[in-house]
């Protein structure tokens, strides 16, 4: 039986050190926008949300800001950093390729257990929008696309691609933006890239990977200017 993956997250929570805790908590806030772009923070603020000392809270702040999460401002401190669409789509330029080196190794080098947690992903994802749960579609969309980066058995690209994912994932409120048509557009693509790597066809499982991730710049171009760029201006830093 697969571990859900709530458990194998909760599970690697365990492993990480308190500075590591720190970086994914305040990652993860500011993806979710519960941190907005161009909100100013503080180490003391931070600390005291998350129940840590300034140490690793700290240390977690050097990463973030070495990672483009936030910047470090004279006289205003810490400032959750603002998307810029130039920016955006080089991320996704990034994802196309590795994405689809991803796809082609996993067709290639495919096991049982990684097909079955990457259809797994797939039906949950297929399931969700459809019944109103917004933020699970977006976070089981971007499991589909991790459980396909683990699929290749490459940690290196495993690990570019998840720093790519996360910064696309700076749009909290975009399935809920999505029609229901466009979303059964995107996981009848979930579904061409699984059947393919199932088949063991790496030239199709690379092309569906590419188109799929092409698909997302144009949907999340729209979603910029509708929604991001009316929110928080422009988006230039």
């Amino acid at each position: 039986m697969l571990m859900k993956k709530s458990e194998a997250i909760q599970e690697e929570k365990i492993k990480l050190s308190k500075p590591e805790l720190a970086y994914e908590e305040i990652k993860t806030r500011i993806i979710t926008e519960n941190y907005k772009p161009g909100q100013v923070l503080t180490e003391v603020e931070l600390s005291n949300s998350l129940g840590m000392s300034r140490t690793p809270v700290s240390t977690a702040i050097s990463k973030l800001a070495k990672d483009g999460y936030i910047k470090l401002v004279p006289d205003q401190g810490i400032v959750v950093a603002t998307m810029h669409i130039e920016e955006l789509m080089e991320w996704y330029d990034v994802r196309e390729g590795l994405e689809g080196m991803a796809a082609r190794l996993f067709a290639t080098r495919k096991n049982d257990m990684s097909i079955a947690r990457l259809e797994e992903c797939y039906i949950q994802h297929k399931e969700a929008h459809p019944e109103g749960d917004y933020m699970r579609a977006i976070e089981l969309d971007d499991d589909f696309h991790m459980d396909l980066a683990y699929g290749s058995c490459n940690q290196q690209l495993t690990n570019i691609l998840a720093t790519a994912i996360a910064h696309c994932k700076r749009r909290a409120s975009i399935s809920s933006n999505m029609t229901d048509e466009m979303d059964k557009i995107m996981t009848s693509q979930h579904k061409q890239i699984l059947d393919a790597i199932k088949e063991g066809d790496p030239d199709k499982a690379e092309e569906y990977a590419r188109r799929h991730i092409d698909q997302i710049r144009e949907v999340q171009k729209e979603y910029f200017w509708n929604y991001y760029s009316n929110r928080y201006g422009d988006g230039k830093r």
